[in-house]
């Protein structure tokens, strides 16, 4: 049965929510955690602890027990969000939780602060129930998603995954069942040059020239052909470029980083091989050119087969709440890639918001969407473990 609960109050800490800047890096995620942690205290059903992982950084995690007759469901979510970029670029308050015909924007309204609330919330009222669930659900609030995922990582070095039959993540999906994501393989080359003033360049070695000519052979030879039926392609984004000191010095020092998102047959170990030639044939034809690899993120690709009991559940529930029940992929990875490769749990990821909308100007969420979340999330757990 649908819950009902007022939906103001709601709402309102959602915007408390949106309003802590709790930027990756560095994170800063513990001001969300106390938040949560006070909105789900006043539930004397639910076991609330916390993981500290640095300063100013935590992981929130809350326990409604079942009988113990089925295994626990995770409800997982993160509290970390990427940088605003340019302040110019947004016309609503990053920071400032505006509504707009019944519209919320602002740095993780989307990505994904309403979807870690509707989960937090769809507990409190489910541990409200008549009658207990016949499985635990485990509410975690991770940190560091957005960057290297050391929430996750640490709730899996102190939490046995093989108690879960399934993983929810609320990272928005337009309200759409997806039972897959991308894998992530972050790419950082070094070169290392000799400086030399600018005036005779051909006295030291350019690092960012060499660099550059790395990065243009890996662009030449970046070839997806494989595709996954709801994911796509392989694809690869030059996301960070530095180098130089001044105009008039040659560069002895320069990076980038290459973010690749993969599907399977185009994937860690072509892309590593690509890279690794493009690095061998500029060393090469430049003997004096120094170049590495390091891989600051190396996350598979993750999957749940669509007849899977919580896929199956998801797009069931999803149908009667009037909304698709179409079965999709996502192309952005999540914290199910620490959580569920490490015993091949079950993934669900459904939440409000569109993934259209993740880490751009003027991020939204519709209310609506929202609210709706709470309402799946709910009639999910009843229907898996009621």
């Amino acid at each position: 049965m649908r819950p009902i609960y007022d939906k103001t109050p709601l709402e309102h800490l959602l915007a408390e929510l949106i309003r802590i800047p709790s930027i990756n890096p560095p994170g800063d995620e513990t001001p969300c955690a106390e938040l949560l942690e006070e909105f789900l205290s006043d539930c004397p059903q639910l076991e609330i602890s916390t993981q500290h992982l640095g300063e100013n950084r935590k992981n929130l995690i809350a326990v409604l027990r079942g009988t113990g007759e089925k295994k626990a469901l995770l409800f997982n979510g993160h509290t970390d969000v990427v940088p605003i970029g340019e302040r110019s670029g947004w016309t609503h308050d990053p920071f400032g939780a505006e509504v707009v015909d019944g519209v919320m924007y602002g740095r993780g309204t989307g990505d994904m602060k309403a979807g870690l609330l509707a989960l937090a919330a769809a507990v409190k009222l489910l541990a409200n129930r008549d009658e207990p669930l016949k499985g635990d659900i485990v509410f975690l609030a991770t940190a560091g998603e957005e960057v290297d995922g050391c929430g996750a990582k640490a709730f899996v070095r102190e939490w046995d995954m093989t108690q879960f039959s399934g993983t929810v993540i609320a990272e928005p999906t337009g309200s759409v069942v997806v039972s897959a994501e991308r894998g992530a393989l972050w790419v950082k080359i070094h070169s290392i040059g000799v400086t030399a003033h600018g005036s005779v360049p051909h006295t030291g070695v350019n690092a960012i020239q060499y660099l550059i000519e790395t990065l243009e052979k890996i662009r030449k030879g970046f070839n997806p052909q494989s595709v996954h039926p709801t994911l796509g392609k392989t694809t690869m984004n030059l996301g960070v470029f530095h180098g130089g000191m001044e105009p008039n010095i040659v560069p002895d020092n320069a990076w980038a980083v290459l973010d690749f998102r993969t599907v399977p047959g185009y994937a860690r170990a072509e892309l590593l091989e690509l890279v690794n030639g493009a690095i061998a044939e500029v060393t090469a034809e430049h003997p004096d050119a120094k170049l590495s690899i390091e891989l600051i993120n190396d996350r598979p690709q993750v999957a749940t087969d669509e007849n899977d009991p919580l896929i199956q559940a998801a797009v069931e529930v999803n149908g009667t709440l009037g909304r698709s029940t179409a079965i999709e992929g996502k192309v952005a990875c999540t914290d199910g890639s620490i959580l569920n490769t490490v015993c091949d749990t079950p993934m669900l990821i459904y939440g409000p918001g569109e993934a259209s909308q993740a880490h751009v100007y003027d991020e939204y969420v519709r209310l609506e969407d929202f609210h709706n979340s709470v309402n799946f999330f709910y009639e999910l757990a009843e229907k898996l473990l009621g």
